[in-house]
């Protein structure tokens, strides 16, 4: 409780002061008293002054005392008695003090303090004190509370003793020089007025207190009902935010279902589309191929009939050419003998004398009838490699070329009359036809192969170029050469090399070797180098596969080798290709 005194009968200097109630189950317990801790803002600045202002004094002397300090000899006899004397005025001084303090302390405000001695604060109702002690001098006499009933005497009495041990400022001793007063009788008009006073003072506490309690249960109501209805909008916000993420997440859910079933679709056309450009393209290739099989197969067949049907020819005109000679040989005989028998019945000795003589006396032999040469083996066509008869003559850029040696000259003396002469035992006949068998070498660098394709990114599955043994110009005797310089490809049987397929050791990536043994076929695909991609695959016999093998570690020891990876290839992908070139 504030309370605000003019000053008066008080003893107090007039201000506001703040009284403490103390209800009595806490009488005796004490309290804390904590005064407000908020900086004054004068007295802040007067004490940063001062000490600004002691620390600008103190670095303006110290140089002047630390020189008076440096010549500082001491201060003698006389300075010592000096200092005596003045220690000695100020102890009295100081003992002086002290005890006119101490003479003065029961009276004025109630015998030194903010309560007189053995008196205690009766309650703040009324918000007045106890009366203060007797002056020393009996001239100020205490005042009795606001709305009290008037003092008894000059002095106030002192009021009485609080129950239930309340608390209470231990008297101080009364000066020496003075002697303690008799304790006045407290007064009956006084206990009844304070009796009252604390009665009404209950009441307006408990009153106080049941407006504190509905006040504090209203608060506590309506801080309750703030929270719940916060807690409320939180929980009505949280549920429009869940409910807004899981919209947005449903949406981006079905927005990327959308976008990956788009990519299937799309994906599945393109894939629908590219596999029919392939089956197109591999039946296209099929039935090329199978027309190429079909139309060599009636070539060998229609070559073997037309060789037959020459040979059937030759043979029967041999056989009436024959009969022919054989019948005007008869004849000649028959009239050599009519001629013999005339001449040996003629009875002169000598009448052949004179006479031209015969040469052939036993009868002339039957003459031979000139027949042509066969007629020679028609010439390849000339091809690119060919045409040029400087480029024929002169070296190849191949390891294994070598020069043309120039044909022997012929001889005047070839296929003469004089040099040769018919048989007198047989007829002379026509050498039969050259019926020659499969070509086959045993040569460990020359591996013969069934075919050769090559292939480029552009059409994965459909071959650029190939070259089939025994189809069209090409013979059977079709053979690739692997050496530390590359790979070559020559028509054995016709002595023509295939230098447009020659492919470089340098500018090969990787090899591949694979086997499909159900068919007795090897299989080698050779990767270049280049932004093509170009691809060799050579088709190759079960009876060569050992010089495959041979000629691989060959080109690997090579120097122009460079990072060539060697692998193998699986027997799925082996048997695919060869079904897809037609060898199945």
């Amino acid at each position: 409780m504030r309370l605000n005194l003019a000053g008066g009968g008080s003893g107090l200097p007039p201000g506001k002061y703040d009284v403490f109630i103390i209800p009595d189950h806490s009488a005796g317990s004490g309290f804390l008293y904590l005064p407000s801790l908020r900086t004054n803002t004068n007295s802040f600045i007067a004490g940063f002054a001062s000490a600004l202002l002691v620390v600008v004094l103190g670095q303006t002397f110290a140089p002047a005392f630390q020189a008076w300090w440096t010549n500082f000899q001491g201060m003698g006899n006389a300075g010592m008695a000096l200092l005596v004397v003045a220690v000695g005025l100020g102890a009295w001084s100081l003992g002086r003090l002290t005890s006119d303090s101490s003479g003065r302390g029961p009276s004025g405000w109630g015998g030194g303090g903010f309560y007189s001695g053995g008196s205690s604060m009766p309650g703040a109702g009324t918000g007045g004190f106890a009366g203060a002690g007797p002056s020393p001098h009996g001239a100020h006499p205490g005042s009795p509370p606001p709305n009290a009933g008037p003092p008894p005497g000059a002095h106030s009495p002192p009021p009485p003793k609080p129950d239930n041990g309340a608390y209470q400022r231990p008297p101080e001793p009364p000066p020496k020089t003075q002697q303690a007063k008799p304790k006045p009788q407290p007064d009956t008009s006084k206990n009844t007025w304070e009796k009252a006073r604390d009665e009404v003072r209950k009441k307006e506490e408990e009153r106080k207190a049941k407006e504190a309690e509905e006040r504090r249960r209203a608060e506590a109501a309506q801080r309750l009902k703030e929270l719940r209805e916060k807690e409320a909008r939180e929980r009505a916000q949280r549920e429009a935010e869940r409910a807004r993420r899981e919209q947005e997440a449903k949406e981006k859910a079905a927005k990327e279902q959308e976008a990956r079933d788009r990519e299937a679709r799309e994906k599945e056309a393109k894939e629908r589309k590219e596999k029919e450009l392939r089956e197109a393209r591999e039946k296209e290739l099929r039935e090329r191929l199978a027309r190429d099989r079909e139309e060599r197969r009636k070539r060998v067949e229609a070559e073997r009939k037309r060789k037959e049907e020459e040979a059937a020819r030759k043979r029967k005109e041999e056989e009436a050419e024959k009969k022919r000679k054989e019948e005007e040989a008869e004849k000649k005989r028959k009239e050599e003998e009519e001629a013999s028998q005339t001449r040996k019945s003629s009875t002169y000795a000598y009448s052949g004398v004179g006479e031209r003589m015969s040469p052939w006396p036993n009868g002339k032999p039957p003459s031979v009838v000139p027949t042509p040469p066969p007629s020679a083996k028609k010439p390849p066509p000339p091809t690119a490699t060919s045409v040029g008869g400087d480029d024929a003559d002169a070296y190849s850029y191949r390891p294994y070329d070598q020069p043309k040696k120039p044909a022997r000259r012929p001889s005047n003396s070839d296929l003469s009359e004089s040099s040769w002469a018919p048989s007198q035992s047989t007829a002379h006949t026509s050498p039969p036809p050259s019926f020659r068998g499969g070509y086959s070498t045993k040569d460990p660098d020359k591996i013969v192969i069934k075919a050769v394709y090559s292939f480029v990114n552009q059409y994965a599955k459909t071959p650029a170029s190939q070259l089939i043994s025994g189809l069209g110009t090409v013979t059977d005797g079709l053979i690739l050469r692997i050496t530390t310089e590359g790979l070559f490809i020559d028509d054995d049987v016709r002595g023509v090399a295939q230098r447009e397929w020659d492919v470089k050791a340098w500018t090969l990536k990787t090899v591949e070797t694979g086997d499909w043994k159900a068919k007795g076929l090897h299989l080698l695909r050779a990767t270049v180098r280049d932004q093509e991609g170009k691809r060799y695959l050579f088709i190759i016999g079960e009876e060569e596969g050992w010089k495959l093998a041979v000629g691989l570690q060959r080109l690997r020891r090579g120097t122009q080798a460079r990072a060539l990876g060697v692998s193998s290839m699986s027997g799925i992908e082996t048997k695919t290709t060869l079904d897809l070139l037609g060898w199945g």
